[in-house]
């Protein structure tokens, strides 16, 4: 069983052990408190683009279920991390939250990513302390079980993976038939032109081993890979702008909150040395919500619109307009 000590009061309840997900397995929305027939499950690792990524598809989509699978985040404290940032503004409502696959890789090396694992568990400094997690490894069956439970509404589920691929691989096969498009983070493992062999994107640098596993499941879907530009003059960055435009109430407003309370992570302007800063998981979550201005590039697809632009779509998105 998950034990989740939340810093301030979220619910979280468990649909089964080594789970946490919310007391309801029906799918949940801002918009809807019953499942629709289209239904969008969302695998995250919880890092901060991440956190701005998934209020724009929560806001605009029904949400079945957030999966969080090990990455920059480990599973339990992004679970938390997610869980408490979306229940913070609807006291009564609270989205399935699942906690993923772990890998089990070693970050004993990676310093910066050790640094982020550690401002998640403060929602980005939203918390005045941070989440404890007590540590348990959930099992494939029972996160394949939990998926497959949370969209048992759906007659159609669109996917958005934007973390490694780890938990993928374990729930795939248990809502396979219903899933209607794949939106993923960066670029195909194999087949792009313009992608380095030698420079994997993180997803599957991270845990290369599922991301081979999933390659030729995916084939089998209607799947889009989604990275940012970077060759431009002007980068694909994020913008202080892009957050003050935010609402002050709601999601919008408590993802304002949590993005202004440390800008270190994300802001360009703020980031330590040889830091960067990129519309990633963003990028994924305006494909997903709607692709017109995107190209094919190799075997994948990028924003053909100005950084600008980028940057208004997301804020107009978060802040639930049209």
């Amino acid at each position: 069983m998950v034990h989740l000590r939340l810093s301030r009061p979220v619910a979280i309840a468990l649909l089964a052990s080594a789970l946490a997900v919310s007391s309801s397995p029906a799918a949940w929305s801002l918009q809807s408190t019953v499942a629709s027939e289209s239904c969008v499950v969302i695998d995250t690792d919880w890092d901060i683009d991440d956190l701005m990524a998934i209020p724009a598809v929560v806001v605009q989509r029904n949400v079945a279920a957030i999966v969080v699978t090990e990455g920059v985040s480990e599973p339990r404290g992004g679970a938390g991390a997610a869980a408490t940032m979306l229940a913070r503004p609807y006291p009564g409502a609270s989205l399935p939250v699942v906690v993923g696959m772990s890998s089990n890789s070693s970050v004993a090396n990676l310093g910066w990513l050790q640094d982020l694992r550690a401002s998640q568990l403060t929602v980005n400094g939203l918390l005045s302390e941070p989440i404890q997690v007590m540590p348990s490894s959930a099992k494939a069956a029972r996160v394949r079980s939990a998926v497959r439970e949370l969209t048992k509404g759906c007659t159609s589920i669109e996917l958005m993976i934007i973390g490694p691929f780890t938990s993928f691989v374990a729930y795939e096969s248990g809502i396979a038939d219903r899933i209607s498009t794949v939106v993923m983070q960066g670029k195909p493992l194999r087949g792009d032109p313009t992608a380095d062999s030698a420079d994997l994107s993180f997803n599957c640098w991270y845990d290369k081993k599922s991301c081979t596993r999933a390659f030729p499941i995916l084939k089998r879907h209607d799947a889009y890979w989604v990275d940012v530009p970077k060759g431009g003059p002007i980068p694909y960055s994020p913008s202080l702008d892009m957050v003050t435009s935010l609402k002050t109430t709601g999601l919008p407003g408590t993802t304002r909150r949590a993005l202004l309370s440390d800008r270190s992570t994300w802001d360009p302007t703020q980031l330590p040395p040889a830091s960067e800063s990129y519309l990633w998981d963003q990028g994924a979550a305006l494909f997903l919500l709607e692709s017109s201005g995107f190209v094919q590039v190799g075997g994948h697809w990028e924003a053909s619109f100005t950084p600008q632009r980028f940057r208004e779509r997301w804020t107009k998105a978060v802040n639930g307009s049209r």
